[in-house]
This record gives C-alpha cells, sequence and structure tokens, in this order.
C-alpha cells in the first residue's frame, strides 16, 4: 500500500511539472504573439502616417501647381473662345457675300500665288508638260474655274486643247467646305487659293479691327 501511495504521489507531481512547463510554453508563445503583433501594429501606424504625410505633400503640391496653373488655363480658355469667335464671323461674313464677290476673292487669292512663284522662277517650270500640271476646283462650276485660270494663266501656260484647260474636281473626302476653292498641282509645286485662305488672311490683318467691333477692346491683348 505504502508504495502504491508513493507511486500516485510520483504521479501527480510528474502532471503538475508537466501542467507548469505547458502553462510556461503556452505563455511564453502568447507574449511573444502579442509582442509581434504590437511591433506590426506599431509598423503599421507608422507605415500610415509616412503614407499620410506623403500623401498630403503630394496634395498640397498639387494645389500649389492648379492654383499657380489656374490663371493661366482661364487666359487660354478665353483666348479660344476669343479665336472661335473671330473665326464665326469671318464665316458669317463671307457667308453672306454674293457668288461674283466669293469668285473674285478666290481669284485674287489665287493671282497672288501665281504672281509670288512667276517672281520666284518656280511657275514656269511647274506648268511644264513634264511636270504634269493638274488644275483642280471645288464648289464651283467648271465653267467658272476654266475663266479664272485661263485670265490668270494666259500664255504662261499652253493646254492640249487650245482655249481649253483640262480641270480635275477636287476631292471633297472629310471637308465640309462649302466655299469655291482652286489650285495647281503638279510634279514642282502645289497652289491651293480658297475663301479659307481669305478669311487666314483677313483674320490675320483685321484682328484688332475684328476684335473691337467684337468684344469692345476688351480682348484686344489676347
Amino acid at each position: 500500500m505504502e508504495e502504491l501511495r508513493s507511486t500516485e504521489i510520483l504521479d501527480r507531481e510528474i502532471l503538475e511539472d508537466a501542467r507548469k512547463k505547458a502553462f510556461k510554453i503556452l505563455k511564453t508563445a502568447d507574449d511573444t504573439v502579442k509582442a509581434a503583433a504590437a511591433r506590426w501594429e506599431k509598423k503599421i501606424k507608422r507605415a500610415a502616417t509616412d503614407i499620410e504625410k506623403k500623401y498630403a505633400g503630394r496634395l498640397e503640391k498639387t494645389r500649389i501647381e492648379v492654383m499657380a496653373r489656374l490663371p493661366l488655363d482661364k487666359r487660354r480658355a478665353r483666348s479660344e473662345k476669343i479665336e472661335a469667335m473671330l473665326r464665326d464671323a469671318a464665316a458669317k461674313t463671307f457667308a453672306g457675300f454674293s457668288r461674283e464677290k466669293l469668285l473674285a476673292i478666290v481669284e485674287d487669292e489665287l493671282r497672288l500665288r501665281l504672281d509670288f512663284c512667276r517672281e520666284e522662277g518656280e511657275l514656269e517650270n511647274a506648268l511644264k508638260a513634264d511636270s504634269s500640271p493638274e488644275f483642280f476646283y471645288l464648289n464651283m462650276d467648271e465653267d467658272e474655274a476654266q475663266a479664272i485660270f485661263g485670265k490668270l494663266l494666259g500664255k504662261a501656260y499652253a493646254p492640249a486643247k487650245p482655249g481649253k484647260i483640262a480641270l480635275k474636281k477636287a476631292n471633297t473626302t472629310g471637308s465640309n467646305n462649302t466655299f469655291p476653292l482652286m489650285g495647281i498641282n503638279s510634279r514642282t509645286l502645289r497652289i491651293t487659293a480658297s475663301i479659307e485662305d481669305a478669311a487666314e488672311t483677313l483674320l490675320q490683318d483685321k484682328r484688332a479691327e475684328m476684335l473691337e467691333a467684337l468684344l469692345a477692346g476688351e480682348g484686344k491683348d489676347d
């Protein structure tokens, strides 16, 4: 009996010792996990703080850039609006002209270009047969184009058929142009005369006057 009691006591001591060791191991593991979690929480908070500071810095930099660019953007938008108004005004002006006046404008534009090319010594070569000159027109009758070409070219170009220049209707693909247009295309030279060219010249030469009329002087510096 004495031996049995001794064995029971020993078993209890072994179990108690094992329980204490297990508790100690579990506590150590729990402490390790808590410590690791605390470290990760600090890292996360630090990273979040860094991100917030970095984002705040970028946000402030962007705000400063936007505020600095705002006056320029406003000025650009105003200039674009004014430019659109000028071009619309020019288009409406030409749209109100008679057919005869539009043809006269195109003729003048073509004359200016032909005279320039003639002075530069380029026109004669461009009109030679080996340069394969093509005479094109758009938004006008062939007879109208024939009359203008004949008047401006005179003896500078001798067509295959006397008194008749071979004309070609210009390609209108992707174009919204409704005004008369004409020109010459050869291997050495391309000349185009149109109402758009005249309108561009008008915008350049008469911009101040047009701005004065449209904006009462407010946009002359744009």
